[in-house]
């Protein structure tokens, strides 16, 4: 449900870059002579970044206005040219929407973006059309998008935070996605001054993430900005957490009805509200390192567990249970692919070194070093069991924690067997998770079971 926050707060979105239909004209890349262009082609300078960035930086400050006519088209192609310092020259309208107010608009946004930054060495200058919507809520393909930003706004609204003290701060966030409605990334276009916000709003539009699959007839990678933040109203007065905020201000809904928020709200939930702060601000790191090892390519990667675990206890901490459970199980099912690989790994090296020795003339051996690299196998397979186990463990106990007894109860004896053999560890944890099991099996009205683990608690003591 929606908190008194986000019953605030609005939303100003652009149609850009994976609406602005990019056209670059190759042969332009040098105007000085035939030859000088041909040199430039083979040379195959990429400009595809550069023009990128172009249009990033034009879609946030395209917003056209609503149409006087009905007679209009659904986008208009703005031609121009791209000096080698990144100054535009010969900028026009090739293609009009059908109202010279949006025409004129338009031209004086991509005179506002320039200059841009210097081109690649090599490209002298670069000849560049780009397709804007005319229409407000309607792509350059002519593709209608109100519904689905609807859609994408009230799933943002679930998970974005937004903390009292952040009250009309605007955080503009460009959104990329893929035709399914995954995410691609979520980046800040310019800072709105205050770090947390700025992180926060992020977060919020990655935990709101996967969104829905895109509509017919878009050009992916699809790219939307959208403006997170506050709007006032006139001649009421604001409360948040007890405070009153100013005299004269008022907020308008997503909906747009005009509303005054009151608070109730205990010191309890002000102590949550800073907690779930801090807690968002440290999800946003540990996605900064997630993010960081999906680039490496693996996916599988046994790196991911402790971040994954950390996640799950911030998760916890803000009561979101299931999303905690979600990353438990992706780190159990990590870890526990890369235990297998040591048991695999083993199987071949028993293989490999049984063939060996049915080979007529053996190889000369090297004790010492076969010695250390066994050491260190053994040593590699004892951090993949402590991982799993650690895993293992924090599953079982957030599913007893929830009174998920029938989930809880074959976690618990899987974790209590690993520590007994496997990792032989006979600590605290083992006792915490013995205990967890008795009180688990005298729910369950199987007090002779419980009594079993009490006994082996009281024999480590």
């Amino acid at each position: 449900m929606p908190t008194l926050a986000h019953k605030a707060i609005y939303l100003t979105l652009s149609l850009t870059a994976g609406l602005l239909a990019l056209s670059v004209d190759t042969n332009a890349y040098c105007q000085t002579s035939p030859q000088k262009a041909a040199e430039q082609k083979s040379n195959k300078v990429d400009i595809g970044p550069y023009m990128k960035g172009v249009s990033d930086k034009i879609g946030p400050l395209w917003n056209p206005p609503k149409a006087k006519g009905e007679a209009i088209n659904d986008k208009l192609v703005v031609r121009f040219t791209v000096e080698a310092n990144g100054s535009i020259s010969e900028l026009g309208v090739k293609e009009s929407c059908g109202d010279k107010e949006i025409d004129d608009l338009a031209l004086k946004t991509i005179a506002k973006a320039a200059p841009f930054g210097k081109l690649p060495n090599g490209v002298p200058k670069v000849s560049a059309q780009f397709a804007l919507p005319c229409k407000s809520g309607v792509s350059a393909d002519g593709v209608e998008m109100k519904p689905y930003f609807d859609d994408m706004w009230t799933r943002i609204l679930r998970t974005w935070w937004v903390p009292k003290r952040l009250l009309f701060i605007q955080v503009p966030v460009k959104i990329e996605l893929n035709e399914d409605g995954s995410l691609i990334a979520a980046t800040l276009i310019k800072s709105s001054g205050d770090e947390n916000a700025d992180k926060l709003a992020i977060i919020g539009v990655k935990r709101a993430a996967p969104f829905a699959p895109l509509p017919k007839g878009l050009k992916t990678p699809f790219t939307v900005n959208y403006t997170l933040g506050y709007k006032g109203g006139k001649d009421q007065v604001v409360y948040w957490n007890g405070q009153k905020i100013s005299k004269g201000e008022s907020f308008t809904t997503s909906g747009g009805v005009q509303t005054t928020l009151t608070d109730n709200t205990t010191d309890k939930d002000r102590a949550f509200h800073k907690k779930k702060e801090d807690t968002l601000i440290k999800m946003f790191a540990l996605d900064g390192t997630l993010d960081t090892l999906k680039r490496l390519g693996n996916t599988d990667n046994p790196e991911m567990v402790p971040i994954l675990l950390e996640y799950s206890s911030q998760h916890r901490l803000i009561e979101e249970h299931k999303e905690a459970k979600d990353k438990l199980k992706r780190a159990l099912a990590i870890a526990e692919k890369n235990l297998k690989n040591f048991d695999q790994s083993e199987t071949a090296a028993n293989f490999s070194q049984e063939a060996k020795s049915q080979e007529t003339k053996p190889q000369e051996s090297k004790p010492q070093e076969s010695k250390q690299t066994e050491e260190k196998r053994l040593e590699d397979k004892k951090k993949a069991q402590k991982t799993f186990a650690s895993a293992l463990i924090a599953l079982a106990q957030t599913e007893y924690s929830l009174g998920n007894l029938a989930e809880a109860e074959p976690l618990l004896k899987q974790a209590i067997a690993m520590k007994e053999n496997e990792l032989n560890e006979k600590d605290q944890e083992y006792k915490e998770l013995l205990n967890t099991y008795a009180r688990l099996l005298y729910k369950q009205n199987r007090a002779k079971e419980a009594d079993e683990q009490y006994k082996k608690i009281k024999e480590l003591s």
